[in-house]
């Protein structure tokens, strides 16, 4: 009875599990004087999460690769930058405005990522130093681009790409006018999140199964992910919680 006690001791944990609660009752507190709706809440939630989770998956590839998390990544992301910043200048939208991006991305990145690579091998057992201070002075001369040069040196004729009554490009640009490629992937093929939950579930299972049959898993396990996929399917059916899902949108192809 002891042991038992001990076991399911609810000071211990609350004790141990004191962040993330804490972390739940505000979110509840500041939900309450929003003023807004739960539903809401849970289309925005989801729409960062899935737009976070696909920036996630995009850095699987350079870490297989052996690629460190801060070996001047951003490098790469300003390579983007300025892809898009010609797209919206060009006036190319949507997917196509989108892929064109992709496509002038990747020259620029691989030309950054080639003189990186040859300083990273100059400075070999300090990669992680000198990839920090790589992307200090690359942050420079990003500043020096883009304050500077675009929109002074470099005319920019769209609208809102330039810091009104100054030169240099604006510190944020609105990608959901017609110059823009805002939720250009996402817009692809949207379906409801019950839809969606069943579909990945499906997933799962099918996985789990297919796993067990090749002896890459064993039956516990398979039971596991099974009940769990089972149970949330269960769960939506209930009406209050598919209310609070209701706005959810899932994009499946990001």
């Amino acid at each position: 009875m002891h042991d038992l006690r001990k076991k399911y001791d609810i000071g211990a944990l609350l004790r141990a599990n004191a962040v993330t609660i804490m972390f739940v009752v505000l979110c509840i507190i500041c939900l309450i004087f929003s003023g807004q709706t739960v539903p809401y809440v849970m289309y925005e939630l989801f729409g960062r999460l899935s737009r976070n989770a696909f920036i996630v998956l995009a850095l699987i590839l350079p870490i297989i690769a052996g690629m460190g998390i801060n070996f001047a990544i951003t490098i790469g992301a300003m390579a983007a930058q300025i892809s898009a910043l010609w797209v919206i200048e060009w006036g190319i939208s949507g997917l196509g405005g989108f892929l064109v991006a992709m496509l002038m991305t990747v020259p620029i990145a691989g030309f950054f990522g080639y003189l990186i690579g040859n300083l990273l091998n100059k400075m070999k057992g300090q990669e992680m130093i000198g990839g920090l201070i790589l992307g200090y002075f690359a942050n420079g001369l990003y500043q020096l681009l883009f304050l500077f040069i675009f929109g002074n040196l470099i005319p920019l004729n769209a609208p809102g790409l330039v810091i009104k009554g100054s030169t240099g490009v604006a510190n944020t640009i609105d990608l959901s006018t017609d110059r823009g490629f805002k939720y250009a992937l996402d817009g692809i093929w949207n379906v409801p999140f019950g839809t969606g939950l069943y579909v990945f579930c499906g997933l799962f299972v099918v996985c789990a199964v297919a796993k067990l049959l090749l002896k890459k898993s064993d039956k516990k396990k398979t039971l596991v992910t099974v009940g769990i996929c089972a149970a949330a399917c269960l769960v939506y059916q209930i009406p209050a919680v598919a209310a609070l899902f209701a706005m959810v949108k899932v994009p499946m192809v990001t």
